[in-house]
């Protein structure tokens, strides 16, 4: 857990300014002062003195009195606020916020000179508000995270983005092969089985690996660093773990949006008629892609990672982070947008396996037409 490092700092290093109206101020001006600054008072002071504060409470009160908007300042400030000197400690502010029924400490030197305003939000440490993209993108490897804001890359590099590929169309494959393994057995011992319990079971075979890969804990890691980023929360393991590892931008939906859609609009079993059938389809998919892909990320393209998978994470996240603050974003063509979503790589490692598995094939055709 992270500790407050300011409550032994001095109130003078770790105030923020403070919006401030003349004594001669009307009561609407200090309103509209609060208002404008989002800050829960404002000072009153005749030159550089402080004179009084008016909080959000006097205000209040004022108003339940019957005070007018055009009346003095005067009527609406109190004089006996508590005040506190430059040099007193962070620990002296916590005891007066938990003690007294205050939200705003005017800071006052020994000559009365207003100096600024505490809160009880100053007390705690002041994060660094470095420039982040807005929205951020990824994808899980065997060997790490890539992230991309879609003009530059950070972690995993295309070779680790074309294992991803490789590495799923392999499990894919193993899985269509065995199911049609079963279903020969089952066609030689006839079995009564329709053909689409078989291309079903061969997606849950498929589902069922991801989900037992170490890739699925990396690709919750990616999701939860893209979240923290997004949301603006400091790269450490508690921030990123209290993230969700679903999110609305993943391929998964469309995938699950894409099975949908040709699922229905290419069964004529369903609805005989092309165009009916078609315009069902649509809307189906509309509603259902991210209910339906969010349940599958959940259930089967992610699990809680590891703390060495969240690691993997926050590196890649900080080198984004770390890219994108130096200003040199990249090209921002469509092609280079292309190239830095890592689909292609993905593509081209699947593509990979899907030649070499063809290869295999070509001999063993041939060599069993020799030995014939």
């Amino acid at each position: 857990m992270q500790q407050t490092t300011s409550l032994s700092k001095p109130v003078g290093s770790i105030m923020r300014p403070v919006p401030r109206v003349w004594t001669s101020a009307s009561v609407a001006a200090a309103a509209a002062e609060i208002r404008d600054s989002g800050l829960p008072a404002v000072a009153v002071t005749e030159g550089f003195l402080y004179v009084a504060v008016v909080t959000q409470s006097s205000l209040a009160a004022a108003q339940a009195r019957g005070v007018g908007s055009e009346d003095s300042v005067e009527l609406v400030y109190d004089s006996h606020a508590v005040t506190l000197p430059p040099y007193a400690p962070g620990e002296k502010a916590l005891e007066i916020f938990t003690t007294q029924p205050v939200t705003a400490i005017p800071v006052v030197d020994d000559y009365g000179r207003l100096m600024g305003v505490l809160t009880p939000a100053d007390l705690w440490p002041k994060r660094d508000r470095a420039p982040r993209p807005a929205a951020v993108g990824g994808m899980a490897t065997p060997f790490g995270v890539y992230l991309t804001t879609g003009t530059f890359g950070a972690g995993a590099n295309g070779l680790a983005l074309m294992s991803t590929g490789a590495l799923m169309f392999t499990v894919l494959s193993a899985a269509e092969y065995g199911v049609e393994a079963v279903q020969d057995y089952g066609t030689k011992h006839a079995w009564h089985v329709p053909d689409f319990v078989f291309g079903v079971l061969a997606t849950a075979v498929f589902m069922a690996a991801f989900r037992l890969l170490p890739l699925a804990g990396i690709h919750a890691a990616e999701h939860k660093v893209v979240h923290a980023i997004e949301r603006g929360e400091d790269l450490t393991r508690e921030n990123v773990r209290r993230m969700p590892r679903v999110h609305p931008r993943c391929g998964t939906n469309f995938a699950v949006g894409a099975s949908i859609l040709l699922g229905i609009a290419t069964n004529k079993a369903l609805i005989n008629d092309d165009s009916t059938r078609v315009i069902v389809a649509l809307l189906t998919t509309l509603i259902f892609w991210r209910p339906l892909g969010s349940l599958v990320q959940y259930w089967v393209t992610t699990k809680e990672p590891t703390d060495a998978q969240v690691d993997m994470g926050i590196r890649s996240g900080n080198e984004l982070l770390k890219q994108y603050a130096s200003g040199r974003s990249g090209s921002r063509n469509i092609a280079s947008r292309i190239w830095n979503s890592g689909m292609l790589h993905v593509m081209g490692g699947a593509s990979v396996v899907f030649a070499i598995l063809a290869l295999f094939a070509w001999i063993f055709f041939h060599v069993n037409m020799l030995a014939s």
